[in-house]
């Protein structure tokens, strides 16, 4: 009977350890504010990495507090016993979004943010997913394989702005001058100039677009996930 009552608190006790072992071990999302020139962005780490950084407000939310709302999401998942292979990319009400396998959200790419990190919301989306899968010890060919061969990966901890042309594409005149682009490292490298483009809607409205290029052709290749956020611009008549 002794001996039966001193397997049973053994055992117990392996049990407890196991429970700490997989505490210690488990997923956490944090969420934290980082400065950006005169603005403030929101970063959701993963285990010590920044797998998503929001860098606007929406719904009413900053977006730090946005950041904070995708941390708890992630919380409650790893809680629920998820891990890298339960996350994927769909469409949730109508948006681009990072959701789990059951159909949870964990967040919205949506399309005013994908502008805001030169990129879109698909694409947006993926990096999102990648950088979970990669935080959390995934297989990140593997999924997103899965979802599209031509996924993205980037990694939004390698930040870099540089300073590039501006050329005009369109009439009159042409545009001269400089811009300063950032984003991921690995994508901020292939920009070589900022393409101008103007666009007229029913001669009542006028509005330039500015988008970072690979090359200065008049076809130029759009660099994804890279934003135009300052510009030194002046006009030569031809």
């Amino acid at each position: 009977m002794k001996r039966r009552r001193l397997r049973m608190i053994a055992a117990l006790a392996t049990l407890m350890l196991l429970g700490v072992g997989a505490g210690v071990l488990a997923a956490e999302a944090v969420a934290r504010t980082r400065s950006w020139g005169d603005r403030q962005e929101g970063e959701v780490v993963v285990n010590g990495a920044v797998v998503m950084r929001i860098r606007s407000a929406a719904g009413g939310y900053s977006a730090t507090q946005r950041a904070d709302e995708i941390a708890q999401r992630l919380n409650k998942a790893f809680g629920a016993g998820l891990t890298w292979s339960d996350f994927r990319v769909g469409r949730q009400n109508g948006e681009t979004a990072v959701l789990t396998t059951g159909g949870d959200l964990i967040a919205t790419a949506d399309r005013f943010h994908a502008q805001a990190n030169g990129t879109t919301p698909t694409l947006l989306a993926r990096a999102w997913d990648t950088n979970l899968v990669q935080a959390l010890g995934g297989q990140v060919a593997s999924v997103t394989a899965a979802q599209d061969p031509a996924a993205p990966q980037v990694s939004w901890e390698a930040q870099e702005d540089k300073v590039v042309p501006v050329f005009s594409i369109g009439t009159p005149g042409i545009s001269i001058g400089a811009a300063r682009v950032s984003g991921p490292k690995v994508e901020v490298a292939k920009v070589k100039a900022v393409a101008q483009i103007e666009a007229e809607w029913k001669r009542v409205a006028r509005a330039r677009i500015y988008v970072p290029v690979a090359s200065i052709s008049i076809k130029p290749e759009r660099v994804q996930g890279v934003s135009v956020n300052a510009l030194i611009d002046y006009n030569l008549p031809l």
